[in-house]
């Protein structure tokens, strides 16, 4: 079985200032990327790479950061979660 993969929806756009992200909604919203996890797990997701899947995700941040596995996951299951619901990316199912 494959797991769900995300992507980036549709128009939405996001810009590296300085050492920040921002995301940029198509329809005016922003969304501010302030801690360096979350940046690092957006700049996976908007990658022109094939879309990770939630195992991607978080072996990018117990590679990057000092986090348990199971503690990087659940991060992971809710900052995509959490960008699903807004609009920001999208599930592509297995």
């Amino acid at each position: 079985m494959n797991a769900v993969r995300y992507a980036v929806a549709h128009g939405v756009l996001h810009r590296l200032v300085g050492d920040e992200v921002f995301v940029l909604m198509p329809d005016g919203r922003i969304h501010w990327l302030r801690e360096a996890t979350a940046q690092t797990l957006w700049l996976a997701l908007a990658a022109p790479d094939a879309p990770p899947d939630v195992s991607a995700l978080t072996g990018r941040l117990t590679g990057e950061f000092d986090v348990a596995p199971a503690q990087a996951e659940a991060d992971v299951r809710a900052f995509v979660e959490r960008l699903v619901r807004e609009g920001v990316l999208v599930a592509l199912p297995a």
